[in-house]
């Protein structure tokens, strides 16, 4: 493919993305004109960024529902004991600890 198809490809398919599902057959339909070929590559893309993005949903869902089900209060984390969780987002848990009366150390 050329870079100027490729380019074409790659703006068809974002623009495609920007709008409802529901709109993007009439938006291909008008876009691509004749170009059966240019217009089947763009649904191709569409729907593997669909079958990408639910992937992505089941393994976010299945990673919170791990998380929710190992809570660490009690546990000891170098000389700290967690509490509680304050809260969590992005990549990662907050959790509010305090300092440990006795920690455990290492064996040597």
């Amino acid at each position: 493919m050329n870079p100027d198809r490729w380019q074409r490809l790659e703006d068809l398919f974002h623009a495609a993305l920007e709008m409802p599902v529901a709109e993007r057959d009439a938006f291909l339909i008008s876009a691509c004109g004749d170009d059966k070929q240019l217009r089947a590559d763009v649904e191709k893309l569409l729907h593997a960024d669909e079958q990408a993005s639910a992937f992505v949903d089941s393994a976010a869902a299945g990673v919170e529902s791990v998380a929710a089900a190992v809570l660490p209060e009690g546990r000891h984390v170098g000389a700290y004991r967690i509490v509680r969780e304050l809260g969590r987002g992005g990549m990662g848990s907050v959790y509010l600890g305090e300092r440990a009366a006795t920690c455990a150390s290492p064996s040597n």
